[in-house]
């Protein structure tokens, strides 16, 4: 790591949940037709994740008689991140909700020491490619799912194994928190301010009951 260094930032954003990006990201079945450029050099046969702890790390080779020299290794990190390492060029990358139906998707580019301007200018320019093309197919998945008429089946325990894990490492977590909302009788919101109550919690209890709690219509006082 000693040998890169940060090149630039950029972003973009996708009518999508975060989480229909990061089911994306954690397999590969769309990428012999939505993703040209990956398809043409790397051998998908090949494509095989293994998942340790939050990651998800992604090994694929190039295709017999290639030789990109990039030597790629995706990984994601749980929840919400991914770093991309190749010889000459590396970046990271954040997903970010904005709302249920809008991801900000934040990068970070890094390049070696030794890439002339030409390399780290092509790899640069493929990757980008490649965030687009996902970003498209986010934007159409998030439509149909929005459309109500989608039913999704079983996942393949091989070739969407980074997805069940994701899926599974959420659930876990989610299932964990109900529970202790259950348990304190409560919603429990860890970005939300903590207020002293000073003995008001039969009253705020009352009131988050009525249309005026926190998830209920708005009234006119």
């Amino acid at each position: 790591m000693d040998d890169f260094k940060f090149d630039h930032a950029w972003d973009m954003k996708g009518d999508y949940n975060w989480k229909t990006l990061i089911d994306n990201y954690n397999e590969c079945y769309h990428c012999s037709v939505a993703h040209p450029g990956i398809a043409a050099m790397t051998d998908l046969k090949t494509y095989n994740v293994e998942t340790v702890g939050g990651q998800v790390q992604h090994f694929a080779k190039d295709k017999p008689g290639m030789d990109s020299g990039l030597e790629v290794a995706p990984t994601f990190m749980f929840p919400n991140a991914s770093i991309t390492m190749t010889t000459k060029y590396f970046y990271l990358m954040r997903v970010v909700p904005v709302s249920p139906n809008e991801t900000s998707m934040q990068y970070e580019v890094y390049r070696h020491k030794d890439a002339t301007d030409e390399e780290f200018e092509e790899v640069d320019k493929f990757f980008k490619q490649v965030e687009s093309e996902d970003k498209a197919l986010c934007n159409a998945a998030q439509k149909n799912l929005n459309s109500g008429t989608y039913i999704t089946g079983d996942l393949h325990s091989f070739n969407e194994k980074g997805v069940l894990h994701f899926q599974q490492h959420l659930k876990k977590i989610l299932v964990a928190h109900h529970e202790k909302e259950e348990r304190e009788g409560g919603e429990i919101w860890p970005a939300r301010q903590r207020v002293i109550r000073n003995g008001l919690d039969e009253e705020i209890k009352f009131c988050e009951g009525l249309a005026c709690g926190a998830d209920g219509k708005k009234i006119d006082w």
